[in-house]
């Protein structure tokens, strides 16, 4: 008796040929002890952030939030936007709240398209920021899960080994690093499937995973899957030469490419109801239109190889030529040589992986390589955004040299040993004292922990290689705890950047019943109402107001250099509401003005043209009375009307004089 898949049905077969479909309690037991250890890896991924966030004293752990940067001002109150508008039947296409008015739609398709977004209806408005620490925890496990399922799938392991390197991926310096862009996290997670899909495109000739992959990375956040569909289009390459040879397969490898090429077109088909209108919005931000820079090699080329190792700060809000985030766990850089020492690797793949990883590389250090990978753009603040897709490559290339250890002569270990530490000690005590612009990446604990990790992993490796298939759980054992041990370092390093829970949701009560009363006030007419001083830039879409004040990546530039012309503080993609002239406050009807009460209770604003009309708990309310409507009549002169190259005061007085004569 044994067990058979036919059709996807699972079935008992029996000597004299029978066979009987197993209850469907049978085939989800087989399916979850199938995928146990890929499960084992989410769980233990979970376990590793709930740690970090105790450490950290993350709410309910203390009083601290992981909201920070784009996070706390962007993504936090767009996904409580999203709440808002689903819960109220509001429009997806249109919403006033915040940025003098704009579209939703793209802003739903760029920001929070991920199936997990939608969690987000679970939650109240005052717990928005627990629902987003329960994203980035989600997200980081699924990124340990699917690429424990790549290995479990590409590579036919089913054991503790793929824990090990799921857990070292979903814990790399650009997922720790850049955790707080929690739309990117679903990228960094199905990159894996991307890949597996691939290679049964390439090896097996089945084109539905990939398609389906490919169209959710798209669909689930755009940007990221620009980067993604060019690193792909290179996996495909180096897959396809690395299984075939031209002289004797041409009419395969002509097959495969056809149809790599043809299923690619129809998973960004699929998503194009989302992929079009964001990127006609994209071409209209003030980002948009950049020349091609000048040949430049950056200053982090001397220390490429040594941010490859633990204490390696992940990079965030850095200059483009500032580091890549790179760091994959220590036992990924001690492997990868004894892939590419391995005569039983095809030697055309380990061209292509080489050619792979060194081209990631000079994209991180070569101005315009830097540029065109981007999308002919330059990321701001947040360079080298594809390093995820270099850690899965060094990843992967650490799991083949890992499987067939028994197969490889070791003494290149201690080689790459000695080159590794005299190359730490050179950079971090020779070259970074000594050239300008480079500080160092390691301190003096950092580089001893290093260097008790490498030998540590070199014994640990020979005796595996010297172990019976019977001792291999001990050996895995000893392996996890220090991917463990290695996750919880790089996440705790990561997320140092907490905010006090209090100080962004405490208004929100106040703010809610404020504005409600407002609305009842108004009785339906238009009006426009803001913060003297803002919790966050998209204080609007936190709060549900309509809003002067944005920052989004879709700020459409033209209205920010507008904005700016008349001395609102304003960049390429926000504009912010900020102590601004009383005829700003009238074009713009910006007809109640709200403050935030101090410590000691007091929400006064002392201007003349506002008088307090209410006061709740913590938030007081202000009316202008000088306020034109939506829309108003103004002289034809208008048309004459000079916004650039003249002062704020200058443009301010022309409008009045052409406007009103």
């Amino acid at each position: 008796m044994g067990y058979q898949s036919k059709k996807k049905k699972q079935f008992v077969s029996f000597a004299d040929g029978g066979s009987i479909e197993l209850p469907s309690y049978e085939r989800n037991k087989n399916w979850f002890l199938e995928n146990k250890f890929v499960i084992l890896t989410f769980f233990v991924a979970a376990l590793i952030m709930c740690a970090t966030y105790w450490f950290r004293g993350v709410y309910p752990f203390g009083d601290q939030i992981v909201l920070k940067v784009d996070l706390y001002h962007q993504y936090g109150p767009f996904h409580e936007e999203l709440r808002s508008r689903i819960l109220n039947h509001q429009s997806l296409f249109y919403s006033w709240e915040g940025g003098l008015g704009k579209e939703f739609y793209t802003q739903l398709a760029y920001y929070t398209t991920s199936p997990l977004s939608f969690l987000i209806l679970l939650f109240p408005q005052g717990n928005m920021p627990e629902a987003l620490a329960l994203f980035i925890l989600l997200k980081i496990a699924f990124c340990g899960a699917f690429f424990a399922y790549y290995l479990k799938e590409s590579f036919k392991r089913n054991d503790m080994s793929i824990v090990v390197f799921g857990v070292f991926y979903a814990f790399t310096a650009f997922v720790t690093g850049y955790y707080w862009n929690v739309m990117w996290l679903d990228s960094v997670a199905l990159f894996p499937l991307i890949a597996l899909g691939i290679e049964k495109l390439v090896k097996e000739d089945k084109h539905l995973f990939y398609s389906i992959t490919l169209a959710i990375v798209i669909i689930v956040n755009f940007y990221i899957a620009f980067i993604i569909c060019i690193f792909a289009s290179l996996y495909f390459l180096v897959m396809l030469f690395s299984n075939y040879d031209w002289k004797h397969d041409k009419k395969i490898m002509i097959s495969r490419f056809i149809k790599f090429a043809i299923v690619s077109i129809i998973g960004g088909g699929i998503s194009m109801f989302l992929t079009i209108p964001t990127a006609l919005a994209l071409g209209q931000t003030a980002t948009s239109n950049t020349g091609f820079p000048k040949f430049e090699i950056y200053q982090n080329v001397y220390q490429l190889i040594t941010n490859h190792f633990i204490g390696a700060r992940p990079v965030v809000l850095a200059r483009n030529e500032d580091l890549p985030n790179v760091y994959s766990g220590v036992l990924a850089v001690m492997l990868a040589p004894l892939y590419f020492a391995n005569k039983r690797v095809n030697k055309k793949e380990k061209i292509g992986m080489a050619a792979l990883l060194i081209f990631m590389l000079l994209c991180s250090c070569i101005k315009p390589l830097d540029y065109l990978i981007h999308g002919a753009h330059f990321p701001s603040n947040l360079p080298h955004r594809y390093t995820f897709i270099y850690s899965f490559i060094m990843l992967r290339l650490a799991f083949v040299a890992f499987w067939d250890i028994k197969n490889t002569k070791l003494d290149i270990l201690n080689y790459a040993f000695i080159i590794y530490t005299c190359i730490i000690l050179l950079t971090e005590f020779v070259l970074a004292p000594n050239i300008s612009d480079i500080d160092r990446v390691l301190d003096n604990g950092d580089i001893v922990i290093n260097i008790v990790a490498m030998i540590c992993y070199i014994i640990l490796l020979n005796i595996y290689k010297g172990t019976e298939s019977t001792g291999y759980a001990t050996v895995f054992t000893v392996f996890f705890v220090f991917a463990v041990a290695e996750a919880l370092f790089s996440s705790y390093v990561g997320l140092d950047r907490t905010t006090s829970r209090d100080s962004y949701v405490k208004y929100i009560p106040a703010t809610d019943e404020a504005v409600a009363k407002l609305n009842e006030k108004e009785n339906g007419n238009f009006y426009r109402t803001e913060f003297r001083r803002f919790t966050t830039i998209n204080d609007a879409a936190l709060y549900h107001y309509r809003g002067f004040s944005q920052f989004s990546s879709l700020a459409p530039g033209g209205i920010s250099d507008f904005i700016g012309s008349l001395g609102i503080a304003a960049t390429g993609n926000s504009y912010r509401y900020y102590d601004p002239t009383a005829l700003v406050d009238a074009l713009f009807d910006v007809k109640y003005v709200m403050n935030k009460a101090d410590d000691s209770g007091n929400g006064e604003i002392k201007n003349e043209r506002y008088h307090k009309i209410d006061q709740i708990d913590n938030v007081w309310v202000y009316q202008n009375d000088r306020v034109l409507p939506l829309g108003f009549m103004t002289d034809s002169k208008i048309k004459n009307w000079e916004t650039k190259d003249s002062t704020p005061f200058a443009v301010q007085n022309q409008f009045i004089n052409d406007a009103a004569g």
